[in-house]
């Protein structure tokens, strides 16, 4: 049985991983306003589908990125390392918020990448760093 404070770790982690796909997966939805942010007032069709095709490509990374996270999670990788998730609730509420911001205001689509790189790959890969090592010493 985990500690008290742990136990009410695991809940907001998955809270947190769960808000953030959710608003990675409406992005991908709804992502219309924000290509239209990052082009000029006159676009052509092949600016508009590159943008689109780069904007496709960061939500999907984001998507995958997600699923090792949860992977880990829910198969009790690091469920239970408290300083990981403390780290993961912290990153994936960030970068849910900025998501968020991202879609309400209709931001620039290149700023999804910063958005990206600091709130979506440090934890996935965190994430996989500790999968490998449990799998690599569970033998």
């Amino acid at each position: 049985m985990p500690s008290r404070p742990l136990r009410n770790v695991i809940p907001a982690r998955f809270l947190a991983l769960s808000a953030h796909l959710a608003v990675v997966i409406m992005s991908l939805y709804e992502r219309d306003s924000n290509i239209k942010e990052c082009l000029p007032v006159q676009y052509t069709a092949s600016e508009y589908s590159d943008k689109d095709n780069r904007l496709i490509v960061g939500l999907s990374f984001s998507l995958g990125f997600l699923a090792v996270e949860f992977f880990g999670f829910l198969f009790g990788f690091s469920m239970f390392l408290a300083e990981i998730s403390l780290l993961s609730i912290g990153l994936h509420v960030s970068g849910a918020v900025s998501l968020l911001f991202f879609r309400i205001n209709s931001w620039d689509c290149d700023r999804f990448w910063p958005i990206f790189a600091i709130c979506g790959v440090p934890p996935s890969l965190l994430e996989l760093l500790v999968i490998v090592r449990s799998v690599k010493y569970r033998r």
